[in-house]
């Protein structure tokens, strides 16, 4: 039983190396590698490669272990990403939805499910990172699609990292950002949207949209540690986490996605074109063309961080 174990893993570890070969071949030719070929190989065959090999290592790996490992999702993980590359949002939804049953089947959902299992630490604070981007990526695709989360609101001060500098929304300013402090931020970005609760209401209520807003700008964008904040960012680490203004410009275009999606149903609004409309109070046509005002912004911001 140990050794069929142990085989099992070792074919979903081959699994996640070719779906890591598959999705980072994307990023080829670069810069530093301008060819288009791997060994005289062409790219195209070596990601047709990776994903015929993997395709079929995956069916194997079920068949013989339908629970599934940590291991598992992650290649799991790799495969969506690879879909969202390419554009294909319902495909990245869909593998989402395969890892996400997962995760909850070996329970990484819960510490107090892991808890009951022999896992030092170390391996707990693993399942604790992935759990997070499939938390943030479900927050994401969620909104993008107007669909209902897999995820409910399920962080809770144990299932925060307690390896890296940031914990419970703190983070000392004297200290550099760990390496995966931006993935807690979006993580709690995710989170705070997701205690808002549906947004597909029939009716836009400006007012609401407008304490949503008031909301998540004291509860996060006030708590953003000084390197994230998004005007004035702290940035005397940046020569030294050369992957730090990346982070935080990944970062800056989520909140910027949320903010865009706070305000959306305004351009679905037809009865609500016209902001000098006499049907409306003063005070709502001062409101309404703020937040259109602010709806622009949002979307421009968010579209220059991803040119």
């Amino acid at each position: 039983m140990v050794e069929q174990v142990r085989l099992i893993t070792e074919v979903d570890i081959a699994i996640l190396i070719l779906r890591i070969c598959s999705y980072t071949s994307q990023f080829l030719p670069s810069p530093g590698y301008t060819l288009d070929r791997i060994r005289g190989v062409s790219l195209d065959v070596v990601r047709k490669t990776c994903d015929e090999a993997a395709d079929s290592l995956a069916v194997i790996s079920a068949a013989a272990n339908g629970q599934g490992s940590l291991v598992r999702i992650q290649h799991l993980a790799f495969l969506g990403l690879r879909c969202q590359i390419e554009g294909n949002t319902i495909a990245f939804w869909e593998v989402l939805s395969r890892a996400v049953r997962l995760a909850q089947s070996i329970g990484i959902h819960s510490d107090v499910a892991r808890s009951q299992q022999a896992i030092d630490e170390t391996d707990k604070d693993m399942e604790r990172r992935t759990f997070f981007n499939l938390y943030i990526w479900d927050g994401l695709l969620s909104r993008q699609l107007d669909r209902t989360a897999f995820l409910p609101k399920c962080l809770r001060p144990g299932n925060w990292s307690h390896v890296d500098g940031i914990q419970h929304g703190t983070m000392s300013e004297s200290d550099a950002p760990e390496p995966f402090t931006e993935r807690l931020l979006q993580a709690r970005l995710a989170d705070f949207w997701q205690g808002i609760g549906s947004m597909q209401a029939a009716d836009y209520d400006m007012v609401v949209a407008e304490e949503r807003y008031d909301k998540f700008c004291s509860e996060y964008i006030s708590q953003l540690p000084p390197a994230f904040t998004l005007v004035d960012a702290d940035k005397r680490w940046d020569k030294r986490l050369p992957k730090l203004p990346m982070q935080r410009l990944l970062l800056h275009v989520a909140i910027f996605d949320t903010l865009y999606w706070n305000f959306r149903p305004l351009l679905l609004r037809h009865d609500l074109e016209r902001v000098g409309s006499l049907s409306l109070p003063t005070y709502k046509r001062v409101l309404l063309g703020s937040q259109e005002k602010a709806l622009a912004v949002a979307a421009l911001r968010a579209i220059d961080g991803i040119k």
